[in-house]
């Protein structure tokens, strides 16, 4: 008997708990939502976007400027006073027309190239002092070498004869650019050819005019305070908030090379420097379009301050530096400068929310050799990170991935890719590009569309990850972010959304709890 109505006691009370299982599940579940929100996943699109049916319009061109490397054996040193290559033709020489100095892509060089010789500093806040020292430090324009004769004075005689002006001298060394104005289209166009197959020259592209990557952007009616930071759909999809809590950026800086920031808007007050304006060559810049100061509050707004909107970044500072003009256009030319500068002060993140449709994307070596010296120097020798938006193209870039430039692409608030987004090879992660609040540089609050600002947020974690251990290196930082970022049906990498979109929190975790992460390569992503 005793057995019998033990074995009844069991199935009783198998029979209660099954009954009570689902309740008690919906309870736990219920209890869950409140600490935590669901993850949600991305979405592969059902349209894959492809090439468009005719070949695009290659961007324009700074007039008749190309962009030229010398080889060391035909490098020369500046050249010498009484040549069509003086400083005196450096502050003449004629570009593209325009209303104000520094309004449009043809203003006059405003003097003098400005040199520096200043060391590489550690990253973090002190960049922003440091980068005063470039003020200091300035070599002169010619050097003591100018009666050498030999190969190299014979390149700068084919250039004169060519119908060709040195205008302007970028970077030192094995990087240094010679920015060449020619006086007429069909010779620029004749040199190009020429120049190409020379075997003094060991890198050249002409000066490219690309767009910033905005699609649209509209004033909100009512200026929100900032802990509505809620309405910032992509704090959650980032995972931002529980981030916070091991790190908000501090004391990295985010070198923002675009149309300037402006410094004095209150989510920007002490933690944006003067900065440097590379078209110019000046030190201090402002904001001639508005989108820099945008992309700046994206990536690092501070928050808590009872105003505007917060950046992932919060603590981080922010270095400017303006490349654009006043239609919206940005100078290859200028962005080379930028990259420099932020290299020798120690800038350890660049953003550039710019950049062209396939096939004349920033990715594509081919159409920007100058350009790809600068970012492998950048991130080889200066252990520095680009972030650059994907586009607003639409349609596939064929580029191959480049493994020191970051090309992030957009999603909607749906978790599916932004319908103006480019896809491709060159995409290395995505994140959120739709309705993006922030500040232009009126002081205003806007909500913005496109890869110009997925780009700052993906840099923005980035920032996080260094400020939570700041003795990473580029490569770690790369390798956390790509380990810890949400896929896309489980796939380690895709031509929509790279390897996934950054899970700040995972991050953080995995930073500071390997001591130990991985071997260093050059080139971490498999």
């Amino acid at each position: 008997m005793t057995f019998r109505f033990d074995a009844l006691k069991f199935a009783l009370l198998t029979l209660l708990c099954l009954f009570l299982q689902p309740q008690a599940a919906t309870v736990c579940m219920a209890q869950e939502s409140q600490s935590a929100k669901p993850v949600r996943e991305l979405k592969m699109p059902t349209r894959v976007p492809d090439a468009p049916a005719r070949q695009p319009r290659a961007p324009r061109v700074v007039s008749n400027v190309l962009l030229i490397m010398p080889t060391e054996e035909a490098k020369s040193t500046k050249p010498k006073t009484g040549s069509s290559v003086t400083k005196d033709a450096q502050k003449s020489a004629p570009n593209n027309a325009g209303d104000q100095p520094g309004d449009q892509p043809g203003d006059k060089a405003a003097g003098s190239v400005t040199r520096s010789g200043v060391t590489h500093y550690g990253a973090g806040a002190t960049a922003l002092n440091k980068a005063k020292a470039i003020k200091s430090n300035k070599e002169p324009t010619e050097s003591p070498d100018d009666d050498e004769e030999g190969e190299s004075e014979d390149l700068m005689t084919t250039l004169r004869t060519m119908g060709g002006q040195v205008v302007d001298t970028i970077g030192q060394g094995a990087l240094t650019v010679w920015v060449v104005k020619f006086d007429t289209q069909d010779r620029f166009l004749k040199a190009e050819k020429q120049l190409t197959n020379d075997t003094r020259v060991k890198s050249l592209q002409r000066d490219y005019l690309y767009k910033t990557n905005i699609v649209d952007s509209s004033l909100l009616a009512v200026t929100p305070d900032d802990p509505y930071y809620a309405s910032q759909w992509y704090f959650d999809a980032l995972n931002v908030l529980p981030a916070w809590k091991l790190s908000k950026g501090g004391p990295n800086v985010i070198g923002v090379i675009d149309s300037g920031t402006n410094a004095q808007i209150d989510d920007l007050k002490n933690k944006c420097s003067s900065g440097f304006d590379a078209i110019n060559r000046t030190d201090g810049q402002d904001d001639v379009h508005g989108h820099g100061t945008m992309v700046a509050t994206t990536a690092a707004a501070t928050a808590n301050n009872g105003t505007g909107t917060a950046g992932p970044a919060t603590l981080s500072n922010i270095y400017p530096v303006r490349v654009g003009y006043s239609n919206g256009e940005v100078s290859v030319s200028a962005i080379v400068r930028g990259i420099e500068r932020c290299g020798q002060i120690g800038v350890k993140i660049i953003n550039i929310s710019s950049n062209g449709n396939p096939p004349y994307t920033f990715a594509n070596r081919r159409f920007n050799r100058v350009l790809h010296e600068y970012l492998q120097w950048y991130h080889d020798e200066k252990d520095g990170l680009v972030f650059n938006s994907a586009g607003n193209s639409g349609t596939r870039d064929r580029t191959s991935r480049k493994p020191y430039l970051i090309c992030v692409s957009a999603i909607d608030e749906n978790y599916s890719l932004a319908d103006f987004s480019t896809i491709g090879g060159p995409v290395w992660f995505t994140a959120p590009g739709t309705n993006i609040f922030c500040t232009d540089k009126s002081g205003h609050i806007v909500s913005v569309n496109g890869t110009s600002f997925s780009s700052p947020l993906c840099a923005s974690v980035a920032a996080l990850i260094w400020g939570a251990k700041p003795s990473l290196t580029n490569l770690q930082v790369e390798r956390i972010m790509i380990d810890t970022s949400r896929k896309s049906k489980k796939r380690d990498w895709n031509a929509y959304f790279g390897f996934g979109m950054p899970d700040a929190e995972a991050a953080m975790k995995k930073a500071l709890g390997t001591s130990k992460l991985f071997p260093l390569t050059r080139w971490p992503v498999k």
